[in-house]
């Protein structure tokens, strides 16, 4: 699967973020998390994991089997790999999925979800900010933690799916528990097409 990009780690002075307006929603869990799950789970074995590339982004879905397909509808997702060299070691540093959301309040389609794995040493009360091209970033809350990692959950209105769609890259930041603060960039291209695709519902062919 190729859905790995490799990144340079930058630190940067602490900017002043706008805080994202808050919208509650009810996510199921992103694809690439299913499936971690799913190695240690026997009732996710009826789940094949297809996967197409558009450039930087991997539009990939957990489709059921032909006996369980009448039950249980295909869960599709966009994402990237975060990934960086750090004292010569390959570590990822955040996953980013676009799923769809569902809002019961029905103000978003979409959702943008980051999942950091643990073992970052990242100060979660200084919450996680995102830059979007030259935009001016903003900060949202970790949504939460578990044993795979902590969770960033941003709705994805129609100004910030045309930011996407538009920024040729992105980045994350957030704080390192000795205070210095981390920015890492990654890539929006192929956001595009891999967008267009996972919202016409185009399904992968086996």
């Amino acid at each position: 699967m190729k859905q790995q990009k490799y990144c340079s780690i930058e630190i940067c002075k602490l900017a002043k973020f706008t805080l994202y307006p808050l919208i509650v929603l009810c996510l199921a869990y992103p694809v690439h998390a299913q499936v971690s799950a799913s190695d240690a789970s026997s009732d996710r074995q009826d789940l094949k994991m297809q996967t197409r590339q558009y450039s930087d982004w991997t539009y990939q879905c957990l489709v059921p089997s032909k006996q369980a397909a009448e039950v249980q509808q295909p869960e599709c997702e966009i994402a990237q790999s975060v990934r960086a060299q750090q004292n010569g070691a390959n570590i990822e540093l955040f996953n980013v999925a676009l799923i769809h959301a569902d809002d019961k309040a029905g103000k978003v389609k979409w959702a943008l979800v980051v999942w950091m794995p643990l073992g970052l040493d990242i100060h979660l009360p200084s919450d996680f900010g995102l830059i979007v091209g030259k935009k001016k970033p903003f900060l949202t809350r970790f949504r939460h933690c578990n044993a795979q990692g902590c969770q960033v959950v941003i709705p994805a209105d129609h100004s910030l799916l045309t930011n996407l769609k538009r920024a040729n890259n992105g980045a994350g930041l957030f704080r390192l528990l000795n205070g210095k603060v981390i920015r890492v960039e990654f890539s929006l291209k192929g956001f595009t097409k891999a967008f267009n695709a996972l919202a016409s519902g185009d399904l992968l062919e086996e």
